[in-house]
């Protein structure tokens, strides 16, 4: 089966964790359930203009997000981070929004990589 490229390093990341590829299935699965989570209470922290409980549910997003390597979402979600501990909120739908994607962009990924090697998210 022909490799799909991707913006991930997955064999990579199996590696340095030390597991295999149904392990690293299931992180994912677990990764993206708590995403979904995660981006429910993003925006209803946004609409009630809570900054600090955005700052908290971002700070998570980032967090696990750089564990599994999911770079792009960890930078965006960083990006917010800073602008938010610094009171800076005009443009935080923006963020949200393009965390929004980027998590999305990043299922479809995953669930490439995983159905190239037998596994489903």
């Amino acid at each position: 089966m022909e490799n799909i490229q991707s913006r991930y390093d997955f064999e990579g990341l199996a590696k340095e964790l030390e597991i295999d590829i149904p392990l690293l299935a299931r992180l994912f699965r677990n990764y993206f359930t708590e995403m979904a989570s995660e981006t429910v209470e993003m925006e209803n922290m946004f609409h009630n203009k809570n900054w600090v409980g955005l700052e908290r549910v971002i700070h998570n997003i980032k967090g696990v997000s750089a564990n599994l390597s999911i770079h792009d979402v960890y930078q965006e979600a960083a990006l917010l981070d800073e602008r938010l501990k610094k009171n800076m909120v005009d443009d935080v739908k923006i963020y949200i929004d393009k965390i929004d994607k980027l998590i999305a962009g990043a299922k479809d990924e995953v669930q490439k990589f995983l159905s190239q090697n037998g596994h489903g998210l």
